[in-house]
């Protein structure tokens, strides 16, 4: 058995995507020009937003026979 944990992900509608994407072309534009410099920002998997309460999901695991590679 392999334990595998449980990620929760926010949905993405059409007004997200372009803000993203015109984050991403000012962010372009930022870095061409100069500045900004790519080496010094810091990019992280991490994050916890408590919206109505705590939740611990450290412990959540679901066990499967089958591996994700």
């Amino acid at each position: 058995m392999y334990p595998y944990k449980i990620q929760v992900h926010q949905q993405l509608d059409e007004s997200s995507i372009s803000i993203r994407y015109s984050f991403a072309s000012d962010m372009f534009e930022l870095i061409d020009t100069k500045q900004i410099d790519p080496r010094n920002i810091i990019f992280s998997y991490e994050a916890h937003i408590c919206l109505y309460g705590y939740i611990n999901d450290q412990n959540f695991r679901i066990w499967g026979t089958e591996t994700l590679n």
